[in-house]
């Protein structure tokens, strides 16, 4: 199964790429959960920017649905702009 890169991005740190899913509001959950899925069976590494605070709650959660998934996630509140 591939990686899920899952960044907590409230300070917008993060500027916007083509390699990254960007999650700014709820109606995102959704298609960003699918993006996880694909990748998932896809065998593919996947990065998420979430930005949006409920979005940052549930989609952690959702590698209960992927028990031998490797997810790595981090806050960007004082990292450097990329």
């Amino acid at each position: 199964m591939g990686l899920i890169y899952l960044y907590l991005d409230h300070t917008h740190v993060l500027e916007p790429a083509p390699d990254r899913f960007l999650v700014e509001a709820i109606s995102d959950y959704v298609p960003a959960y699918a993006r996880i899925a694909e990748a998932m069976h896809a065998d593919q590494p996947v990065t998420i920017v979430v930005r949006d605070p409920t979005c940052a709650a549930w989609l952690p959660r959702g590698r209960l649905a992927y028990p031998t998934t490797t997810t790595s996630a981090a806050s960007t509140s004082q990292s450097p702009r990329t």
